[in-house]
């Protein structure tokens, strides 16, 4: 079999689980580079190839029933772990980057695993490192490691995007993360520099103002 191919019945399983999930898309990035919800489902069915219709009508209502609340979240765990099957029988094939992203997705937006999503979108950053969800995962995770409070890794994983990919439309955002990460550590004339570097690259950046005032008020209360 063509390893580009998966086969039918995974493609509906897969379809088929999302929709049975809630996790089309319903938003986009916050200001500091949370994840993004799944994408819509016409663009899931392009993305996994022609599924039949009839396939679909004749498995749905067989997942409704099985998908009551008290077992969404193993819906979706069955969903993730489906995405991963797909990455790891087809690791080269066209959908298997995305299979990772789509498995790290559901683990942190709708499981609460943000230590697995962080492991996903490592392995994926390694794996695929000059692909565009590659590039898409290198800048959440920083955002991340704020929130497991791990922000020197932050700090070196906010840098590592920004040399890796300085046209990203994420990179103003962490810049101004990075000069948090250093006031977060109390490592103040760090968190200066950066503040200043983010208003020097964006003096009419959405966040320039207050990058101004955390200047003035590390200088005022804290040196």
């Amino acid at each position: 079999m063509n390893e580009r191919t998966v086969p039918g019945i995974l493609r509906v399983w897969l379809t088929v689980a999302l929709l049975c999930c809630g996790v089309v898309a319903n938003g986009g990035k916050g200001a500091k580079g949370e994840p993004e919800p799944l994408m819509s489902l016409d663009s899931e069915l392009d993305l996994y190839g022609p599924v039949a219709v009839e396939e679909i009508q004749e498995t749905l209502p067989v997942f409704e029933q099985v998908a009551k609340k008290d077992k969404i979240a193993t819906m979706r765990r069955k969903a993730a772990e489906e995405f991963r099957v797909v990455f790891e029988k087809y690791p080269t094939g066209d959908m298997a980057d995305d299979a990772l992203s789509h498995a790290a997705i559901l683990y942190y937006s709708k499981l609460n695993n943000t230590r697995q999503a962080m492991g996903i979108y490592e392995q994926l950053i390694e794996r695929y490192p000059n692909s565009k969800i590659a590039e898409e995962a290198a800048s959440r995770m920083g955002a991340f490691y704020m929130e497991q409070g791990q922000f020197e890794k932050a700090i070196k994983s906010y840098n590592d995007f920004i040399y890796n990919f300085p046209k990203n439309t994420n990179v103003e955002a962490a810049k101004f993360n990075i000069a948090e990460c250093y006031e977060k550590l109390g490592k103040w004339e760090n968190a200066i520099d950066a503040y200043q570097e983010y208003v020097n690259a964006y003096p009419e950046g959405q966040r320039a103002a207050e990058a101004k005032e955390q200047i003035n008020w590390i200088r005022a209360y804290n040196l």
